[in-house]
C-alpha cells in the first residue's frame, strides 16, 4: 500500500517534470526561431546597408535609418543568444532529472512487483 503511494507521487513528479520539459522546449524552440530569424533580418539589413553604400542614389537618411535598425537587431541578438543558451542548460538539466526520476520509478515499479510476487506466493 505505501509502495503503491510512493509510485503514484513518483509518476505526478515524473509527469510534472514531463510537462516542464516540454515547456522548456516550446520556449527554447520560441527562442531560436525568434534568434533565428533576427539573424536573417541582420545579414539582409547588412545587404541593403552595403547596397545603399554603393549605390550613388541611396539617400543617407535611408542609410542611416538601416545603420540604426541593424545596430538595433545587433543588440538583440546579444541579449537573445544568452536567454537561448539559458534556456538549453534548462532544458538539460530538466531532461536529466526526467531520466532520473524515470529509473526511479522502474526502480519502485521492480519492488512493488517483487511485493505482490511475495504476497501472491504466501
Amino acid at each position: 500500500q505505501e509502495l503503491q503511494a510512493e509510485l503514484v507521487r513518483e509518476q505526478r513528479r515524473q509527469g510534472a517534470l514531463s510537462s516542464t520539459v516540454a515547456g522548456l522546449r516550446d520556449e527554447l524552440a520560441r527562442a531560436e526561431l525568434s534568434l533565428a530569424g533576427v539573424e536573417a533580418t541582420a545579414v539582409g539589413l547588412h545587404a541593403q546597408l552595403s547596397h545603399a553604400h554603393s549605390s550613388k542614389e541611396a539617400s543617407s537618411v535611408l542609410a542611416h535609418e538601416l545603420r540604426t535598425e541593424l545596430d538595433s537587431l545587433r543588440l538583440e541578438t546579444r541579449r537573445s543568444t544568452p536567454i537561448a543558451n539559458e534556456l538549453r542548460g534548462q532544458l538539460a538539466a530538466a531532461r536529466a532529472r526526467e531520466s532520473e526520476l524515470s529509473g526511479m520509478l522502474g526502480q519502485l515499479q521492480a519492488s512493488i512487483d517483487g511485493e505482490r510476487q511475495l504476497l501472491a506466493e504466501a
